[in-house]
C-alpha cells in the first residue's frame, strides 16, 4: 500500500518542506514588522518566487549559451563525417 501511496507522500514531504521554508523566510518579518500571518507569508512567498526565478533566469542564460556551442560542434562533426 506504501508504494501505491508513494506519489502521496512524496507530494505530502514537498508541501510540508515548503511550508517550512516559508515560514523561516517569514520570520524575521515577523519580528521587524507588524504584518498579519497571511501577508508574511505571501511576501516570503513571492520573495521565495524571485529568488529561484533570478537564479533559474542566470542559470538559463548560461545554460543555452552552452547548448548554442555544442550545437555548433556537432553540425560542424557532421559536416566533417559527410566529407569523409
Amino acid at each position: 500500500m506504501l508504494w501505491k501511496l508513494s506519489d502521496v507522500i512524496l507530494l505530502a514531504v514537498g508541501a510540508m518542506l515548503i511550508a517550512t521554508l516559508l515560514h523561516v523566510v517569514a520570520e524575521p518579518l515577523e519580528r521587524w514588522t507588524p504584518l498579519p500571518a497571511w501577508s508574511r507569508l505571501l511576501v516570503s512567498g513571492l520573495v521565495v518566487i524571485g529568488l529561484f526565478g533570478a537564479a533559474g533566469w542566470m542559470l538559463w542564460s548560461r545554460m543555452s549559451a552552452e547548448f548554442s556551442e555544442v550545437i555548433k560542434r556537432a553540425v560542424a562533426a557532421t559536416h566533417q563525417l559527410q566529407e569523409q
